[in-house]
């Protein structure tokens, strides 16, 4: 009797740690409308959902902007040592200044996006990446990568996403709860392609 009542009590201690932690939280809904944000120093632009709240800052080139709504998140930060990491791959000749018919991963932004895997694999547990996929936003050749992880005992999908400019690199993280990744994903690709330099 005793056994029964204390599988109870650990039953009831589940169900409430999983609630806290948003596991049976409400559904995102997909986009319908896109704003503009437009850093004020005019370092980047980018579209967002939106109906999502929008904050960001930032200057000398430490920028950032997060856009949220529910459990989902866009998260874009600017990085010094991506770029320079992609100078070194094209010789010394700039990161952006590299032929398009350039080998896929001996690409700049390619060689950048593998050294920063690990600034959003550590953030989670159980991180699995696939393979990275090249894709085109307004500052030119990108490359994005889906995966899945744990946190706070839920499971997230998400893309990590990686562009350079001159002097940075652009890294991003779009992150949403397992139920809501096919409803979000055609948006996330939307709002990463849509990146470009500011006005």
């Amino acid at each position: 009797m005793r056994s029964v009542a204390h599988r109870l009590i650990a039953g009831v201690l589940l169900f409430t740690i999983l609630a806290m932690h948003g596991c049976g939280g409400a559904s995102v809904p997909a986009p319908t409308q896109f704003a503009n944000w437009n850093d004020k120093e005019g370092a980047f632009s980018m579209d967002y959902p939106a109906d999502w709240d929008a904050d960001g800052g930032g200057k000398n080139g430490i920028k950032w902007a997060k856009f949220t709504k529910g459990s989902a998140m866009i998260r874009l930060d600017f990085d010094s040592s991506s770029s320079l990491v992609g100078d070194i791959a094209s010789g010394g000749q700039g990161a952006l200044n590299v032929s398009e018919d350039l080998d896929v991963e001996l690409a700049p932004v390619h060689k950048s996006h593998q050294f920063n895997k690990n600034k959003t694999s550590d953030l989670f547990s159980n991180y699995v990446e696939k393979e990275a996929v090249p894709y085109k936003s307004g500052l030119g050749d990108s490359r994005k990568s889906e995966f899945k992880a744990s946190e706070m005992m839920k499971t997230i999908r998400g893309y990590r996403a990686t562009s350079l400019t001159q002097n940075n690199g652009v890294l991003i993280k779009c992150t949403c709860s397992q139920k809501d990744w096919d409803n979000l994903k055609p948006a996330f690709d939307k709002v990463l392609e849509s990146l470009s330099y500011g006005h």
